[in-house]
């Protein structure tokens, strides 16, 4: 009875902690440069930059979610996954407020399915 007692349990366990064979491969990704500063502004221009993350894993890299700091910014990605190897990116548009005065930075964060899912990326400008 306890021969059958055991069996059931192990079976009961490798269901439920999904007894799978892990050959998923990582999901790695990098942001080399994850800041930029546009320095001194004069206008009420809109400031616009291309940001990029590249795909350093063996497995497709998914951008799940961006979020802006302020209603001020802009934020354009190509959906769909980015190749191992690849790099996509984010369109950023900031348009500054006139009452903005001295430096100003803005920040927006990506979450992907990578091992470290968060990203957070800066932009400085000084009026």
């Amino acid at each position: 009875m306890r021969t059958f007692t055991f069996g059931c349990f192990a079976c009961l366990a490798l269901v439920f902690t999904g007894c799978t064979h892990h050959s998923e491969r990582p999901v790695k990704s990098s942001a080399p440069d994850s800041l930029y500063n546009f320095g001194q502004i004069i206008t009420n221009d809109t400031l616009k930059h291309t940001f990029y993350i590249k795909n350093t894993g063996d497995s497709d890299l998914k951008i799940d979610s961006v979020s802006a700091s302020c209603d001020c910014m802009t934020l354009n990605w190509k959906q769909g996954p980015i190749l191992p190897g690849k790099t996509g990116f984010i369109n950023v548009a900031v348009m500054p407020k006139p009452e903005e005065k001295g430096k100003s930075a803005k920040y927006f964060i990506v979450r992907t399915n990578a091992a470290n899912p968060l990203t957070v990326y800066k932009i400085f400008f000084n009026r």
